[in-house]
């Protein structure tokens, strides 16, 4: 934990009774999501015609773990890697919205044990935050389903001038879909990473409809292929026997990915590669050897 002091402690024992009186306010936004202005009651936005779909707002949905989570006060918001030796906290006002079905209405307060909607968030860049109206918090961490991009492709608006709306739909898309990855090159592409082709054609939809509000076309790039392993053979690995006797990790197992990514570099061996399936559930290890050269002679005099 970041501080270990009297605060600190009482704050552990009011979330693990989820004490909504006298305690601490502890609340964490495990997710964010876009909903359709026409669906959020609340005086302080501008109205809109309840058959205007495109208008969009971005909620982050929260959990009260203890205290009462009050519209108009301020919070500490914490980030799921803040680790307490920043004084830096960013912290802002907030307005709470209780959970109606597929509408929200704006409420004065939240009591520990309720799940709540929380507005203007997006701006922190987070996927998860942890609020608390103390210093002395326990930033809660977002799950890790395991799940990497595969799919890669460079998105651009198809009319430059709107290149600043694309920019804001994808820090949405971001934030309301933790396996998306959204990145910037040096040469100023925005890369859009996404699970599979099915799941980047449903990215791509839902940010011209949602998260850029509908008015905008964008152009995506063909698929980015990342440079993988090859054939070429390597100076040390001609030998079969000098390869299997060898104690240091080959030439191309340093250069080349991947390797075993929980081990390290440093223990990376005998052309060795581990991956983990999603859930953790288990692991698939591969491990390449050059063939015996009496082998390859026999297979290229095809005897």
């Amino acid at each position: 934990p970041p501080h270990q002091n009297d605060d600190f402690d009482n704050m552990q024992q009011a979330v693990h009774q989820c004490n909504p009186e006298n305690a601490t306010v502890v609340a964490h936004v495990c997710k964010f999501a876009s909903i359709s202005r026409s669906a959020v009651t609340d005086p302080d936005l501008p109205s809109v015609s309840p058959d205007d779909q495109s208008s969009s707002i971005m909620m982050g949905i929260a959990r009260v773990l203890s205290g009462t989570l009050r519209t108009g006060d301020e919070y500490y918001m914490f980030g799921p890697r803040y680790n307490g030796s920043c004084d830096d906290i960013p912290k802002q006002k907030i307005r709470c919205y209780l959970l109606m079905g597929s509408s929200f209405v704006r409420v004065n307060s939240i009591p520990a044990g309720h799940i709540c909607a929380i507005y203007d968030l997006e701006k922190l860049q987070l996927k998860t935050v942890t609020l608390s109206d103390k210093k002395e918090c326990m930033p809660l961490r977002g799950f890790d389903f395991g799940l990497q991009p595969l799919v890669k492709v460079n998105v651009e608006p198809v009319n430059t001038s709107e290149t600043e709306t694309l920019e804001r739909g994808l820090l949405k898309l971001s934030l309301a879909d933790s396996s998306v990855e959204v990145t910037a090159t040096a040469k100023g592409e925005r890369i859009l990473a996404c699970l599979g082709e099915i799941h980047l054609e449903r990215s791509i939809l839902d940010l011209e409809t949602v998260y850029c509000d509908g008015n905008i076309k964008i152009r995506t790039s063909d698929p980015i292929i990342s440079f993988r392993e090859t054939t070429a053979w390597f100076p040390n690995e001609e030998d079969f026997d000098s390869f299997r006797n060898s104690k240091i990790p080959p030439l191309r197992q340093t250069i080349i990915p991947p390797y075993c990514d929980e081990e390290g570099l440093e223990h990376a061996y005998k052309g060795r590669c581990r991956a983990v399936i999603s859930g953790r559930g288990c692991a698939i290890t591969i491990r390449i050897v050059p063939l015996p050269r009496s082998v390859y002679e026999c297979l290229k005099s095809k005897k």
